[in-house]
């Protein structure tokens, strides 16, 4: 069992005792304390069995974390590698689905050939180009996005200029508009109000002449 800083011994566990452990054997797949680890390597069985400590344990990738070395049908470790397979196998695997495939090694000389052979170098180098190269499309996007944002911008400043001046003209042409119609509003209030003040004079005109004529006609009844 495990906490945030600390592991229980796998083998005290069983007799439900609560010491910490020190290291961790991936072959075994245990907790051990510095009293069960000294057992662990005197035992014929697990003597050549590399352990690491909790620390090591606890900084290793969650996919190596994740690495059964028993096999989840039968329950037995791990011995063989198939290689037409590409799968590990226990004893018992072998009989019931790889008695008739050829190539059969054990894990520990696969294991052995893999960090003697120049597969490990070359993908250690492929993973180092590949985070170049992740960091260099990192850096493309990064430059292109400031440059979006800065066209963006000019963009929207753009817009803003255009609409000002827009606003600016159409300003401008509603104040020549009204002024167009002031001036035309006030020529036509001069010239109506010029008529009116000579049809007013000819009406007056006319209404005395019709006084006048109006006299004449009684006047020369009378005479």
């Amino acid at each position: 069992m495990a906490t945030s800083t600390s592991f229980i011994c796998s083998l005290c566990q069983e007799d439900d005792e609560t010491n910490t452990a020190v290291t961790w054997c991936p072959e075994c797949e245990v907790f051990l304390c510095s009293e069960c680890q000294k057992h662990h390597g005197r035992s014929k069985m697990s003597k050549h069995h590399q352990v690491m400590s909790v620390h090591d344990y606890q900084n290793l990738p969650k996919s190596m974390l994740n690495i059964k070395n028993n096999c989840e049908d039968h329950d037995l470790r791990y011995e063989l590698f198939c290689s037409f397979h590409d799968f590990a196998c226990c004893i018992k695997c072998i009989k019931d689905k790889h008695d008739n495939c050829k190539g059969l090694v054990t894990l520990d000389e696969v294991v052995g050939n893999i960090k003697s052979t120049a597969f490990v170098s070359i993908l250690q180098t492929d993973f180092f180009n590949l985070i170049e190269n992740l960091k260099t499309i990192k850096i493309f996007f990064s430059e292109n996005l400031s440059a979006l944002e800065k066209q963006k911008t000019e963009a929207i400043s753009r817009v803003h200029i255009m609409r000002r001046s827009i606003n600016d003209h159409l300003e401008k042409l509603e104040e020549s508009l009204l002024n167009d119609i002031r001036s035309e509003s006030t020529n036509l209030q001069d010239t109506f109000g010029n008529l009116k003040s000579e049809i007013d004079n000819k009406t007056d005109q006319i209404e005395e002449k019709r006084r006048d004529f109006s006299k004449m006609v009684q006047f020369s009844t009378d005479l």
